[in-house]
């Protein structure tokens, strides 16, 4: 009997040890969005922009739903694939290329992009 007492309490561990990671890693990626959406916030300000008039800023603000937990998030853009997107899109505004975004088209990635262009040293 003890031995499936001690199997049972190992089950129950590292189910909890499981909730503890997933739970430190939905905290840390909620932390991201947040300063993300600042940063947006901010650079538009600075710009001369209008934050409330950007559609996808103001999506973003709103609460997500929460998945059940049965269902598996789709897998993650690759970190490398991600990143070179972003600089070559704020390379294009940096370039004056582009010109602003339209506050009530562009997606979260252009206004972050069009951000980090603003920001950068010429």
């Amino acid at each position: 009997m003890r031995r499936w007492l001690e199997r049972r309490l190992a089950r129950l561990e590292a189910a909890f040890a499981q909730t503890r990671a997933a739970t430190a890693e939905a905290e840390e990626a909620q932390e991201l969005h947040e300063a993300i959406i600042a940063t947006i916030r901010i650079g538009l300000v600075r710009a001369g922009l209008d934050p409330g008039e950007a559609v996808a800023l103001r999506r973003a603000t709103l609460p997500e739903p929460q998945p059940t937990p049965a269902v598996a998030p789709p897998d993650p853009v690759p970190p490398d694939s991600l990143v070179g997107r972003m600089l070559a899109l704020a390379q294009r505004y940096r370039d004056k290329g582009m010109p602003r975004p339209n506050l009530a088209q562009a997606s979260l990635a252009e206004l972050f992009a069009f951000c980090i262009a603003d920001a950068a040293p010429a």
